[in-house]
């Protein structure tokens, strides 16, 4: 079962002094700035470009081009910011986005985006100790979707044990650079259709 609340504009979460350096990385996630202002001409769709391999050094997202003018903020899609999971009567986990975010280059004349989202797992009584969470970031363009990418992010949810942070990014994201301000970006849980 997907819950969840409408969409928001994200913003720094309130934190307690005990959580983790996963809430850490999280606030660094959302302390960064993202631009605003007016870009030229969106005549293209988004294409992912492809992923670097697993064992290659993290790009610099950030030594990329030069910032952009304008940069989408990332909302959560309205019903899929939480997973309930059940095994039977009891509880799986439960699992939360709690913030999310789009720093934004411009490269070659293109767009390049990179989403960052963040969560956490709370395992249940039946916690199956390893979670696959699958997170979609899709893109609009006024009423049209640019981009939608399927992904998964992996934590830790021992039953008895305390909860865990997740994080995701895709960066490989780009388009054309927008001339208006009319980009949605969202991200959310993706279980697929209800079965």
């Amino acid at each position: 079962m997907i819950q969840g609340k409408p969409p928001t504009k994200l913003t720094r979460p309130t934190r307690a002094p005990h959580l983790s350096l996963g809430a850490a990385l999280l606030a660094a996630f959302l302390a960064a700035c993202s631009s605003t202002g007016s870009g030229d001409g969106l005549d293209e769709t988004a294409a992912s470009l492809e992923p670097a391999p697993q064992q290659a050094a993290a790009t610099d997202f950030a030594s990329l081009g030069e910032p952009a003018p304008y940069c989408p903020k990332v909302e959560v899609r309205e019903g899929t910011g939480i997973i309930d999971k059940r095994a039977g009567q009891q509880s799986a986990y439960n699992a939360n986005i709690i913030g999310a975010q789009s720093t934004c280059r411009v490269v070659a004349g293109q767009l390049r985006m990179k989403v960052e989202v963040a969560g956490r797992v709370a395992p249940g009584p039946a916690a199956p100790g390893t979670v696959e969470l699958p997170l979609r970031i899709a893109i609009l363009r006024g009423d049209d979707v640019i981009y939608s990418e399927l992904g998964r992010a992996s934590a830790r949810a021992v039953a008895g044990g305390e909860a865990q942070n997740f994080s995701y990014v895709d960066d490989r994201i780009a388009f054309a650079v927008p001339s208006d301000q009319n980009i949605t970006v969202f991200t959310g849980f993706d279980e697929g259709p209800p079965q």
